[in-house]
């Protein structure tokens, strides 16, 4: 009995120390002075699944450089890019509402051994959103608040999401921060960021 409490205790010591192994203790992100205030940001605490920041553009974030001090943990950050349908009417370019297309995960690159550096998206993966016709976008302007017969109507006339009046363009990207646990890669934490109306 004793034995079996002092192999019970060893393998509860063991999950414990492979936790703490797994631990992500921060996140700094260099955004090399391009689309920001400020050079890094720095999480010291990463108690939360998911966090949200701003980017200007997708050329500033290309730039970025992610380090996360993670010792005796196997990291991974995967990338994609989320689209957005907008309605160009009466000289207003208008989101529509719920109407999101994500691309694929990408892996990031380690840069020097330490750093993962920020994909690029390709100019198809930038305009990529599902096929749509007539009535389902003008479904989704309907949806507006305040949706004039004359907004629904311009929808009406967008054939694809691609073709004018309409027009697919990136809102943000996603980065999701995985560790291995055995064989499986669990997600631990996401980071968004919104790009800033042009």
């Amino acid at each position: 009995m004793l034995l079996r409490f002092v192999r019970l205790a060893a393998l509860a010591g063991l999950c414990a120390a492979s936790a703490h192994a797994q631990e992500i203790r921060s996140l700094e992100i260099n955004t090399r002075g391009i689309g920001a205030s400020f050079s890094n940001i720095r999480l010291t605490e990463l108690n939360r699944p998911s966090y949200r920041f701003s980017v200007e553009s997708l050329e500033s974030f290309s730039h970025y450089r992610f380090h996360i001090d993670s010792p005796g943990a196997r990291i991974k950050l995967e990338a994609a890019l989320e689209n957005k349908l907008n309605l160009i009417y009466e000289g207003a370019t208008i989101a529509l509402p719920a109407q999101q297309q994500q691309s694929p995960w990408h892996p990031l690159e380690m840069a020097n051994g330490t750093d993962f550096t920020a994909p690029q998206f390709s100019d198809d993966e930038r305009q990529q959103f599902s096929a749509l016709g007539a009535d389902d976008i003008a479904a989704a302007a309907g949806k507006l608040p305040n949706a004039s017969p004359g907004l629904i109507q311009q929808a009406r006339r967008c054939a694809t999401p691609a073709t004018f009046p309409c027009l697919v363009e990136p809102s943000g990207v996603k980065v999701r921060i995985l560790v291995q646990q055995g064989t499986d890669w669990v997600v631990r934490h996401e980071l968004v960021f919104d790009l800033t109306p042009s």
